[in-house]
């Protein structure tokens, strides 16, 4: 948020007010002291014209799923996309809870169906990232199947069984 905020070159207060908050509200989204809703997080999306994803999808700059080798490096990127994952599904049962019938509260995650499908394209690549790094991890943890398990075994038995043939003959 804060990078958005100096590169539009406006001060917490004129975004405050672009949200119609407090200053020291801002403050405790940008500072990560509080999660914005669906509702801020579409406001800034529209005020900065980016998509929502920006606001929750955590960055790693230079990072390639496809290239990258450093097995650290990915599981960290995998942690990484499940806390985007858990946040925005948080928001979206929050959306849900909201629109019960005698919700008390003000509503922080109402949102136009346009921009919510937005949100759910966001899962969508979330969800993809973890895939792809899924599937990068998998065979380093474990073995892609019941048959890779028992591969080696089996060929050893095979190579034995060879060898007990060429003697016995």
């Amino acid at each position: 948020m804060k990078e958005l905020r100096l590169k539009k070159k406006k001060s917490q207060k004129d975004i405050a007010k672009v949200l119609g908050i407090t200053r020291p509200a801002y403050v405790r989204y940008e500072t990560g002291n509080r999660e914005p809703g669906l509702k801020v997080i579409s406001e800034l999306a529209e005020y900065y014209n980016v998509p929502p994803s920006v606001f929750f999808i955590s960055d790693v700059k230079g990072f390639n799923i496809d290239k990258e080798q450093n097995i650290d490096k990915l599981y960290q990127f995998f942690q990484l996309r499940l806390y985007d994952m858990d946040n925005l599904t948080f928001l979206f049962r929050a959306r849900l809870m909201e629109q019960q019938e005698k919700f008390a509260y003000d509503k922080q995650n109402d949102v136009s169906e346009k921009r919510f499908k937005d949100f759910v394209k966001a899962l969508e690549q979330i969800h993809n990232d973890l895939e792809r790094v899924k599937a990068r991890l998998l065979p380093v943890f474990m073995p892609r199947s019941f048959d890779d398990v028992l591969k080696e075994p089996k060929l050893r038995f095979e190579e034995y069984k060879e060898w007990a043939r060429r003697i016995t003959s």
